[in-house]
């Protein structure tokens, strides 16, 4: 006997999913029929299966190519249970081997008995939505959507969260960092499923992520040093949820089919169904991420805030950042001699450039990524609602659910609400709408940058005002 883990990374296991029928029938363990080894044997690829392509990586990577060859020789190989049967079989031409192999594999992809679902199979595959970060106003604004959008999108599916014990919010935009916004992990706790909370204590004790502030993007409109700090938070929230969910996938002895990763902090305004079925085109979704949402100007890349797809694309997606730093800034630095190139004049980690660098160059474009128009808006930390984030999506109507934030006053200008209303006062509606179509603008100013940058945020998403350092 061996233990879950070791059964998981052992060599036991390639026989399930590469040998042939001859070698598996004559198991002395068998427990599965014809069907059962047919469904596991055909990919339709000509490729291992996605079972245990992800085991056959490692194991290559662990012990090198030559002692691979070494130690899986023979494997899809026929075998006898016996001596005698072995010897005759041996003396076989090869000929008679090939012929043999080869209608071995075209009996491997026909079902030569019915499937039916009155003895569990095929079985039904497996899902898991990892939600990563703060949650902000997640109780009232957030989870109702997440629930009707994804949740119940995705009944069958497993829970994991990853999520920050913080009080105070981190960041000065719209209020945060200033001690008007909440950024508490507790509400998470309503998502029934594995949950991680971990102070900034826990943060700092794991993470180095000072270091990160050395390679702080140049130009941005980034805030330093507290842009790059969260973009480490969020890094290792990631990291935490997908080693939560592989301990419970190493307990169960079965890795999970398809996995979906989600910000707690966000407004999702359509159904995700992350089980990956054909889009309009027909095309089945191996690896989804949404699309940009905003306009590049001197960086670019992929959306960073969202993932849905097989699990071994979403690994990829989740636990590859913090080693890829080293190689990306090489790269970067390499390339930023060569005139006119895309690095000549940027240095640093951008987030969006990052993931854009592992899809793209490190793994060279093999990952059958789609880009797709789906809409979710940030909730801030004092329960502003981001509207501008699906602006730049072309195809899409969502439904009304949020209402333009409104702003109302009073002569200590202290009072922000954003609200869900479909009827405005007459006072409000002075307030915000009684104001010259041909205002270029104007200039904020306060005793307390807290105080300013708040103002500044209402006004600007409220009048669709441009204010300047903003991406």
């Amino acid at each position: 006997m061996i233990g879950p883990r070791a059964y998981v990374d052992s060599l036991f296991r390639v026989n399930h999913y590469l040998g042939s029928w001859e070698a598996y029938k004559e198991r002395n363990d068998i427990r599965r029929s014809r069907d059962v080894f047919n469904y596991r044997a055909n990919t339709g690829t000509g490729l291992p299966s996605y079972d245990i392509r992800p085991w056959l990586e490692d194991f290559i990577n662990h012990v090198g190519q030559e002692n691979a060859r070494r130690l899986l020789k023979g494997i899809g190989e026929p075998f006898s249970a016996s001596t005698s049967t072995s010897l005759t079989s041996s003396k076989r031409t090869k000929k008679e081997k090939n012929k043999s192999k080869a209608a071995t594999a075209v009996a491997a992809t026909k079902i030569t008995t019915p499937i039916t679902t009155d003895i569990g199979w095929p079985p039904k595959r497996t899902c898991a939505l990892l939600f990563f970060g703060i949650g902000r106003k997640f109780k009232d604004i957030s989870y109702p959507s997440i629930k009707t959008n994804i949740l119940d999108i995705n009944p069958d599916c497993d829970i994991f969260v990853h999520t920050y014990d913080i009080k105070k919010a981190h960041g000065s935009r719209e209020g945060e960092g200033d001690g008007s916004g909440e950024g508490s992990g507790e509400s998470v706790a309503i998502l029934d499923g594995k949950i991680i909370f971990e102070t900034e204590d826990d943060f700092e004790r794991q993470r180095d992520y000072k270091k990160y502030r050395d390679y702080f993007p140049n130009p941005s409109a980034w805030e330093y040093p507290t842009s790059m700090d969260n973009m480490i938070r969020q890094w290792h929230s990631i990291a935490g949820v997908w080693k939560l969910m592989r301990i419970k996938e190493t307990q169960n002895h079965h890795r999970y089919d398809r996995v979906g990763l989600f910000r707690p902090d966000v407004l999702y305004t359509h159904p995700i169904n992350i089980m990956g079925a054909d889009d309009e085109n027909g095309k089945y979704e191996q690896a989804v991420i949404p699309s940009m949402m905003y306009t590049c100007t001197l960086w670019c890349g992929y959306n960073d805030r969202m993932f849905y797809g097989d699990r071994m694309y979403a690994d990829i997606w989740s636990s590859t950042r913090f080693d890829t730093v080293d190689t990306y800034l090489k790269y970067q630095k390499n390339h930023s001699k060569i005139k006119g190139h895309y690095y000549e004049e940027l240095s640093g980690i951008h987030s969006e450039d990052f993931l854009r660098f592992i899809f793209e160059i490190k793994y060279n474009n093999i990952i059958p990524l789609t880009i797709k128009d789906i809409c979710f808006q940030r909730v801030r930390s004092n329960g502003l609602i981001n509207q501008d984030d699906c602006e730049l999506i072309q195809n899409i109507t969502y439904p009304n659910t949020t209402k333009t934030m409104m702003m109302t006053t009073t002569t200590t200008a202290k009072t922000i609400v954003a609200e869900n209303k479909n009827t405005d006062t007459e006072e409000e509606k002075e307030i915000i709408f009684n104001i010259p179509n041909n205002a270029p603008g104007l200039i904020v100013l306060g005793m307390h940058r807290s105080g300013t940058s708040l103002l500044t945020g209402v006004l600007s998403k409220v009048f669709h005002w441009h204010v300047p350092g903003e991406s």
